[in-house]
């Protein structure tokens, strides 16, 4: 498991769509945000935003699938905004504990593995009970596999 966002070369800002590619996938932040920029067909610094589904290709690239989660086939109308981080990651299914799931929430993104959790926040993967945004609600779930 990855525990430690390697930011190496990188310069400015660490967003969370390529912080998370580099804790999936093991890559040097630079390299990842790198990726993103060449996809945007931006300067690397100019890249900020970050849609899942280029997170998605890019996974690919490295050898990834991202299975989606059907959060609403698991939890209805239960929550209107959908499980806090904190609720989702204690009710993962076996094979998602202990697999990389890529977690969406609104305009950010983290990945969780092993019970614990990790983005450009944290800068490494921390427990659970750990990480400072646990209630925020998650909006969509890939389970990550490789290829």
């Amino acid at each position: 498991m990855i525990m430690n966002l390697e930011i190496g070369n990188h310069e400015g800002i660490e967003w969370c769509g390529p912080s998370a590619i580099s804790l999936i996938a093991g890559i040097p932040l630079h390299v990842a945000q790198s990726r993103m920029a060449h996809l945007q067909n931006k300067s690397y610094n100019q890249v900020s935003v970050s849609y899942v589904s280029e997170m998605k290709l890019i996974l690919s690239d490295l050898g990834f699938n991202a299975k989606p989660i059907d959060l609403f086939t698991r939890y209805g109308n239960k929550y209107e905004m959908g499980p806090t981080i904190q609720r989702f990651v204690r009710e993962m299914q076996p094979i998602e504990k202990i697999s990389k799931v890529l977690i969406e929430t609104h305009g950010h993104v983290l990945v969780s593995h092993m019970g614990f959790v990790g983005d450009n926040w944290t800068k490494k993967m921390v427990p659970l009970d750990q990480f400072p945004k646990v209630k925020r609600h998650v909006i969509g779930a890939h389970i990550i596999i490789p290829k």
